[in-house]
């Protein structure tokens, strides 16, 4: 009994390590940090979706800054992330090969002439646990709660799922232990527990 009573504690704290990445909005919905207004286009925005590497056929491109009331160390824009080079070293530092850094040129940035897209090189599949709303076609319109296997997210702290960006705890505790603002963690449905 005490064994069963740990596993299910052990699975409890795992499901709860998985949060959205935000923009790190307030309670009105909008973001106080500085984004980047039309940061990718179609063509580019696909390529984004993938996780073949990037870097050596990566274009710079010119991102046009998007004034709000504060300048964090990572922007928002086009559905992407991004790192100015004050964070970009804690980022690299603790994903490794999981994340690419692909440069972009900043028209407008007070100070700030490039800033890095961050583009992960990782996915995770939902399990069949999964609750989804499906299209007509059987595509997956919107994740209503996540669920994945142990094995599929076991070492992942910064990866892709559909439409979202998801991040571990761990991600978490670095880039507040470093002070690095411009990011918000919301729960994960499914994974609020």
């Amino acid at each position: 009994m005490v064994k069963e009573i740990d596993t299910m504690a052990k699975q409890s704290s795992s499901r709860s390590r998985l949060l959205l990445l935000t923009p790190g909005y307030d309670k009105r919905g909008k973001s106080p940090w500085h984004a980047l207004e039309d940061a990718t286009g179609p063509k580019r925005y696909a390529q984004l979706t993938e996780t073949a590497p990037l870097a050596k056929t990566w274009k710079r491109f010119s991102a046009k800054f998007e004034k709000e009331k504060k300048q964090g160390d990572f922007m928002f824009g086009g559905g992407n992330y991004f790192a100015t080079p004050a964070a970009l070293s804690t980022v690299t530092e603790f994903l490794g090969d999981a994340v690419e850094a692909l440069p972009v040129n900043v028209k407008g940035g007070p100070g700030l002439d490039v800033v890095y897209l961050l583009h992960s090189l990782v996915t995770a599949k939902l399990s069949k646990d999964a609750q989804v709303t499906r299209y007509d076609s059987g595509g997956v319109m919107y994740v209503d709660e996540y669920a994945f296997s142990a094995r599929e997210i076991a070492g992942k702290h910064f990866f892709f799922c559909y439409t979202e960006t998801i991040v571990s705890a761990e991600f978490r505790e670095a880039i507040e232990a470093a002070k690095l603002t411009g990011l918000g963690f919301e729960p994960l449905p499914g994974y609020e527990t």
